[in-house]
Order: structure tokens, then C-alpha cells, then sequence
């Protein structure tokens, strides 16, 4: 395959999987052939990377990573079946559940595979999502200001938000962090600077737009971040400082959280309701489903919220979703879905901030991941199919692997 071919065949993989609404600029009549066209794309993916399976192998140094992480999504499909058919009974759209979830698992697969045959084209690849990215925020930005039909959001007390061609906030959020983390990233390379400036502001704009008061407070956390990296030249004790912040803010609201702690001076400060918008009540009520089905829980996109609701729960908003991603890993997966996943994020920032300590290069990978994981107290973007995430972690641990093995080969030099 050309290098021209592989950027189109990238560009085209990430508007098949990134989370935005294909349809919304899309006319009626066209819309079943746009969905089967990104089917196809797709499958398409998957005969390349079998293709690719069987002509060529993967580099020795990431290869028992990639069969570590191959093992990681085997089990997880092997988890999500078994805990979605034991639940069959609480589950009213079992098979439909069952065959989308399996499938998406199945097709992130093939994604990290074909990062795994990439993996030394780290820098096309983060140029590539960066356009795209930029792409569909300008798509929303306009659709926002001269469609607003499909760019606005109707909000509550008469409010409304952007959402512009993009799933929802939360995914306003999975698009524009990365994109001004990359932009950043591509000028400390000696990137154009008009350019990723104009895309920063536009990342920014975005999320300010959107009102998602966690999505607000995660951009500060990043600036946060970003600022201490430039006033402390140490990255070691940079990485430091942040890895501790991270697990005291962490595991203080994950107790708060479970002890079913107020937060209406928290609730004041960011100017919310008492149950910040509903999730106090939403996280009771996962609690409940989580203490039933403990070790397995009920399988991903389940559902068990939304189907078992009563009603004082009625009015809660999205209550299939539990806006906090270790009760969503818990409630789909379980306590061994949790230790799985936790192991693999944990292990992913161990790799890259032994890169980081070798390269600034790679310190924006490590932002991202750390304000991905202060933003999952509050909304559910820890699981597999929050792509960039995983593809980042992903990354991070073969760029790894890569660089212990050129260490080692120049020492045998």
C-alpha cells in the first residue's frame, strides 16, 4: 500500500469510528446509503488488517504487547457475552446488545491492530486525526451559528448548547480535547502555528459552547497541567505532582461518591442543581445494580437503569448512562471488567511517562490520558469505546516496547 493510500484509508478509519452523527448533515433519502458506505469502510478495515495478518508480522518488541492487549479485548468480548446472557431475564433488548456490542468490541480490535502495524508512523497518525478533528469542530461550530436545527441543543430553563454534528456533549468533549492537545503538540514540533492556533481556539471555543460544566472544569484541569509543565522544567517531578493529584482527586470523589456524600456547595459553585443534574440520583440507583451482579455486572449497553426505572427515577436524565465511568465499567463488566481495564490504563501511563522523561514529545499523549481520567468522575469515558483514549494508551505502551528495544540495540552496539 502507498503512503498516500494508508493516509486516506487512516482519514477515512477515524470518520468511520469517531463519535459524531454521520447523519446530521446528511439528506433524508441518503442517509441508509451513507450508513451502509461506513459499514463498508469498516469491513474493509477488518480484510486489511487480516491481510496485513497473514503478510506480514509484527515488530518483535511490541509483539508480546500486542498479544497482551489482544488477550485484554478477548476477554472482554468473552466477559460481555457471558454477563449479558446471565442477565438475559433484566435485559429487555438482549440481542440487540449482545450482537452491537460484540461487534464494536470486535472492530476496536481491528483498530489497535492496525495501530499495532503503524506504530512507527505515530506522527502521520496524530496529523491525520488532527484535521479530521478540526474537520468535524468547524462542521459543528458552523452548524451551530447558520443551522441551528441541527447545531443547537435545547437546554434546560431555556438555554441551549452546542452539539453541532457531534453524538452529544460528552462526545464535544472526546473531539476538541484532543484536537488542541495535538495542535500544541505540532507546534512544539515546528508546526504551522496559524494554523494549530486557529484549531486550539476553535477546540476551545467548542467546549465553552457546549455548557458542559464537566467538560469545562477538564479544560481547566488541562490548562492547569499544561501551565506547571511550562513553569517547572522538571518533567520528572511534574509527572509526579500530577500523578498524585490525579489519585487524590480521584479516589476522594469516588468515596464521596459512594458514601452518598452532598455536593450541594459544590452543586452552588458551579451553579447546578442539588443532584448535579440528576446524577446524584443516577448513581444511587447504580449502586443497587451493581451490589446484585458484583463480579460480572449485566454487559455492555445494557441498559438495566433505563429498563428498570420507577418512578421517582422517571425524570432522571440519560439514566442508561451512569456518568461515572468506574460505576459504567462496574455495571457492565464488573469488578473483574474494573481490574482489567484499571490495570491496562495504569500500566499505559507507567509507558508514557518513561517516554515523556526522554522526550517532551510525548508529555501531550499524558495530558490527555490524566485529563480523560479526572473527567470520568462525573461522565462515563473509560471503556474501550472512547477510541482516542484507548488508541493513546495504546500507543503509549508499544511506542514503549519500541523505544527499550532501540535503548537496547544501541547498547550492543
Amino acid at each position: 500500500m502507498t503512503k498516500n493510500a494508508s493516509k486516506i484509508l487512516l482519514a477515512l478509519l477515524f470518520l468511520a469510528i469517531l463519535p459524531y452523527n454521520q447523519m446530521a448533515l446528511v439528506p433524508s433519502y441518503a442517509r441508509q446509503l451513507i450508513s451502509i458506505a461506513i459499514y463498508t469502510i469498516r469491513a474493509t478495515l477488518i480484510i486489511i488488517v487480516l491481510f496485513y495478518t497473514k503478510q506480514y508480522k509484527i515488530e518483535e518488541p511490541i509483539r508480546k504487547s500486542f498479544k497482551q492487549i489482544t488477550l485484554y479485548f478477548v476477554l472482554i468480548l468473552i466477559l460481555n457475552i457471558i454477563s449479558t446472557l446471565i442477565n438475559a431475564s433484566e435485559n429487555i433488548n438482549i440481542l440487540s446488545s449482545l450482537i452491537s456490542r460484540s461487534f464494536s468490541i470486535t472492530y476496536i480490535f481491528f483498530v489497535v491492530t492496525y495501530i499495532a502495524y503503524n506504530v512507527r508512523h505515530f506522527n502521520t497518525f496524530c496529523q491525520i486525526l488532527k484535521y479530521i478533528l478540526a474537520l468535524l469542530l468547524f462542521l459543528s461550530i458552523y452548524t451551530y451559528l447558520y443551522i441551528p436545527s441541527i447545531g443547537k441543543h435545547p437546554g434546560g430553563y431555556g438555554t441551549t448548547y452546542l452539539i453541532g454534528i457531534l453524538s452529544n456533549r460528552n462526545s464535544v468533549f472526546d473531539i476538541a480535547m484532543p484536537a488542541l492537545l495535538l495542535s500544541i503538540y505540532d507546534i512544539g514540533n515546528k508546526g504551522n502555528r496559524l494554523l494549530n492556533g486557529s484549531i486550539i481556539c476553535i477546540a476551545v471555543l467548542t467546549i465553552l459552547l457546549s455548557k458542559s460544566m464537566t467538560g469545562i472544569i477538564s479544560l481547566a484541569f488541562c490548562i492547569v497541567i499544561i501551565t506547571t509543565n511550562l513553569i517547572i522544567n522538571n518533567k520528572s517531578l511534574i509527572i509526579k505532582i500530577i500523578n498524585s493529584l490525579c489519585l487524590i482527586i480521584l479516589v476522594t470523589a469516588q468515596v464521596l461518591i459512594i458514601s452518598n456524600a452532598s455536593f450541594t456547595h459544590i452543586a452552588k459553585i458551579a451553579n447546578k442543581s442539588d443532584t448535579l443534574s440528576d446524577r446524584t440520583i443516577i448513581w444511587e440507583k447504580a449502586k443497587i445494580y451493581i451490589s446484585r451482579r458484583p463480579l460480572l455486572g449485566y454487559g455492555y449497553d445494557n441498559n438495566i437503569i433505563e429498563d428498570n426505572n420507577i418512578e421517582e427515577y422517571k425524570n432522571a436524565s440519560f439514566p442508561n448512562d451512569t456518568h461515572n465511568s468506574m460505576f459504567y465499567v462496574l455495571l457492565a463488566s464488573g469488578i473483574i471488567g474494573l481490574i482489567m481495564l484499571v490495570s491496562l490504563i495504569i500500566y499505559s501511563i507507567k509507558c508514557a511517562s518513561v517516554l515523556t522523561l526522554k522526550s517532551n514529545n510525548y508529555i501531550y499523549i499524558l495530558f490527555f490520558m490524566y485529563t480523560n481520567i479526572f473527567r470520568g468522575i462525573t461522565e462515563s469515558c473509560w471503556h474501550y469505546s472512547h477510541i482516542i483514549f484507548f488508541a493513546m494508551m495504546i500507543f503509549s505502551i508499544y511506542l514503549y516496547n519500541l523505544d527499550g528495544k532501540n535503548k537496547q540495540n544501541e547498547e550492543n552496539k
